[in-house]
């Protein structure tokens, strides 16, 4: 929190989080949650996402 830089992009997210809608669903099916999982993921082309086993 010492660097100005940081500090600034730190706040800034935190601003941009703020202002998000968040909506969820729950899947209490461990199986159909990783496919829910795994659909959005590819539906969302999420890049962060990996499912890679090695």
């Amino acid at each position: 929190m010492g660097d100005p830089i940081f500090l600034k992009a730190f706040n800034d997210a935190k601003a941009r989080i703020r202002n998000m809608d968040v909506r969820f669903v729950e899947v209490p099916d461990p199986n159909l949650q990783y496919l829910l999982e795994l659909y959005a993921s590819m539906e969302f082309m999420s890049e962060h996402n990996s499912f890679k086993t090695s």
